[in-house]
């Protein structure tokens, strides 16, 4: 059996809702060809990690409790889509990447706040 994140010809992930906990798992390592991550709706906690996935496009991380957004902009330069809503009640988006999708492109649910650092 292979393990999950090591599929090097995988193109999509989507593991959304599916209770996974715990620390954000890294996927670069052995998926270079991913270009669709969906793993929303879990119980992924802390910072998201600086992962390198040239190809991938569309990433979305949107209700979990990620507590910051580091900067992809050039270890995932063809990202195009990133979808961060409901996360911590105030998170830390990377400078770089607001100027790149625009501060508008980070939102967060009512009450909760955002921050470009």
């Amino acid at each position: 059996m292979v393990p999950l994140f090591q599929i090097p010809s995988l193109k999509q992930l989507k593991f959304w809702a599916n209770n996974c906990t715990g620390e954000n798992p890294r996927f670069d390592e052995n998926m270079p060809n991913l270009t669709l991550l969906q793993a929303g709706n879990n119980q992924l906690s802390g910072a998201m990690p600086q992962f390198q996935l040239s190809r991938l496009d569309t990433l979305s991380i949107s209700q979990c409790s990620i507590s910051s957004v580091p900067d992809l902009t050039t270890t995932c330069p063809n990202l195009q889509t990133i979808g961060v809503l409901s996360n911590k009640a105030n998170l830390v988006v990377n400078q770089n990447m607001c100027a790149t999708f625009g501060a508008g492109s980070f939102t967060v649910t009512s009450g909760y706040t955002k921050t470009c650092a």
